[in-house]
């Protein structure tokens, strides 16, 4: 009975599979694509800053390249029913794989426009320091508090959302 069990539970995975794979290919296409289009952009303000997205692009592009002939194993596999080819992301809010960047350039301020009274610059008190050390604090004591708690949850992973 247990045999008969883990057979029907494997046909249940294999599909559930079928949609991963396809999910793991459309992303590693939309991570490429947008890491290509942040070193473009940032190259016309950052040489130096477009030369280390490079670099992480091509590291991650060597882990994809591994990915891609895993999973071109995998389709190979004798019963294999999914598919491999890239689909569409549903999930194209700011910041993802699939957002177009829109990365602006920082505000150059000449230290002549200073001296010139052009541009008013505050001063910060000490008020406004011991204020930003303790929001400093606060959100270091928040991050360790988090970083305790992540090996006692457990999160299960489900088609719909990245693992």
């Amino acid at each position: 009975m247990d045999h008969y069990f883990k057979i029907c539970h494997a046909k249940e995975e294999i599909s559930r599979l079928n949609v991963e794979i396809q999910h793991v290919t459309t992303y590693l296409r939309d991570e490429d694509c947008y890491l290509h289009a942040c070193k473009a952009q940032v190259q016309e303000f950052n040489p130096q800053l477009a030369h280390q997205v490079a670099l992480h692009w091509m590291e991650h592009g060597r882990f994809n390249a591994h990915h891609l002939h895993r999973l071109t194993q995998i389709s190979q596999l004798l019963g294999f029913t999914g598919n491999i080819l890239p689909g569409e992301s549903i999930n194209i809010g700011p910041g993802t794989s699939t957002s177009n960047p829109t990365i602006q350039p920082p505000v150059i301020v000449h230290s002549d426009d200073v001296e010139e009274g052009v541009i008013d610059v505050e001063e910060d008190t000490v008020e406004d320091l011991e204020e930003d050390q303790g929001a400093d604090d606060s959100a270091e004591e928040i991050s360790r508090t988090v970083y305790d708690l992540l090996p006692h949850l457990s999160v299960k992973c489900t088609g719909l959302s990245p693992c």
